[in-house]
């Protein structure tokens, strides 16, 4: 338990991946994230390799879903810790065979781009039929071949089992416009949703986020910083040309060099898993899953897994607290 137990705020190990203070002013240590990322990242494995609830034919039934959509641009990166950490945390205890990975494909639609349309009336309450048919018609032709959005024409979300990924939660807007948008334009398809980090926190009596991902730091000194997720904003309305622009996020002329960094850190931290990462299971795995996942990659029991978690954490409250 020794070695996860220590505090090893190691220099030159990530260039991305920092510690740093949360929204609640705590700080979060190296070791706390990396924990934490490893996590949440399998959380939304199990999503995906167990599936979500869905009304199927009247009844809740779970549905494993046959795509993935990442929304642009924050979700972009979780896609590659996700494959990342794909062969290692995919599989059950004892299984030689890696689940199949379902297509991971990327939109970028955002709340304030699509509220005040989907909801006129300020209800809280989306409506996707508020779009034109072209609009409808531009999302579809992203995902068929001849890039051709009639609704006769075969797509490739037609009949799917689609699970749409945000990557922290806020109103939750975001997300449940995207999956209404994704229903009408893909109506013969389930649609269903998570969040990566959705922790919240009390500041000044208003509810927030209790952290960001760390690729959104310089978001909070530059408000149109587009760097270190690999693509950029979508066109200007006044540039768009094709309806299909409104949902696609615009590619850079050269490599994002500040993403290259970041997919190189993910690497680092899915390699350190069963070395000199602690891994957490998600806690809705069954007994004998979560048991066996830790002892394969930690070398511990569970309950020592989450002593040596609490051993973390209080030592990094007493180093803050210097």
């Amino acid at each position: 338990m020794l070695k996860f137990a220590q505090m090893r705020e190691q220099e030159n190990k990530y260039t991305i991946l920092e510690a740093h203070d949360r929204t609640d002013g705590s700080h979060k240590s190296l070791e706390e994230l990396e924990i934490e990322y490893v996590n949440l990242t399998d959380e939304l494995i199990y999503h995906i390799t167990h599936g979500f609830n869905a009304i199927v034919d009247g009844k809740m039934t779970a549905v494993v879903p046959t795509k993935v959509i990442f929304l642009d641009k924050s979700a972009r990166p979780l896609a590659w810790l996700t494959r990342d950490l794909w062969d290692k945390l995919a599989p059950e205890p004892g299984e030689t065979e890696i689940p199949k990975q379902p297509d991971f494909n990327f939109l970028n639609i955002d709340r304030r781009q699509w509220r005040d349309q989907l909801d006129p009336n300020k209800t809280g309450q989306f409506n996707a039929d508020n779009l034109s048919d072209s609009q409808m018609e531009g999302l579809r032709s992203i995902f068929n071949r001849d890039h051709n959005g009639s609704f006769d024409e075969t797509n490739d979300l037609d009949d799917q089992v689609i699970l749409v990924v945000d990557e922290v939660k806020s109103t939750g807007d975001t997300l449940n416009i995207a999956q209404e948008m994704i229903k009408r334009a893909f109506p013969s398809s389930i649609v269903g949703g998570v969040h990566w980090m959705s922790k919240t926190t009390q500041v000044n009596g208003a509810t927030g986020n209790a952290d960001i991902p760390i690729w959104y730091q310089d978001d909070s000194k530059d408000p149109k910083n587009e760097v270190g997720r690999g693509v950029g904003n979508r066109l200007p309305k006044r540039l768009i040309t094709h309806p299909s622009q409104e949902f696609l996020s615009r590619r850079f002329n050269e490599p994002d060099q500040k993403a290259l960094r970041l997919r190189e850190d993910f690497k680092t931290l899915s390699d350190g898993v069963g070395n000199d990462v602690l891994y957490q299971p998600y806690t809705f795995r069954d007994d004998e899953s979560i048991e066996k996942r830790t002892e394969k990659y930690n070398q511990l029991s569970y309950r020592e897994t989450m002593l040596a978690r609490r051993a973390i954490s209080e030592s990094n409250k007493q180093l803050a607290s210097r």
